[in-house]
């Protein structure tokens, strides 16, 4: 298993108070944290640094829990990493 970190960009219904989204985030979702809302789009970001077997799966594990966590989320991206690693560095 390796260990891959992403950022998904998405839109929420607000429904809700941000706090209670946050929440509803944290409960469901263990190894993600919640950024937002941008003041440009009103989107917010979802870290994952997720433990799996491929890129693919990670992904695809993180987006279905997103999904059933806030059904009515509207996906944007995925976001790049383009912060340097310690493995880029040496």
């Amino acid at each position: 298993m390796n260990n891959y970190t992403f950022t998904l960009r998405f839109l929420a219904d607000l429904g809700q108070s941000l706090e209670d989204l946050s929440i509803d985030i944290y409960e469901q979702i263990q190894d993600a944290s919640v950024m937002g809302p941008d003041d440009d789009d009103g989107s917010f970001l979802l870290e994952f640094d997720r433990r799996s077997t491929s890129l693919p799966r990670a992904l695809a594990s993180a987006l279905e829990e997103l999904v059933n966590t806030l059904p009515a989320t509207t996906i944007l991206r995925v976001e790049e990493d383009d912060l340097a690693t310690m493995a880029d560095i040496a």
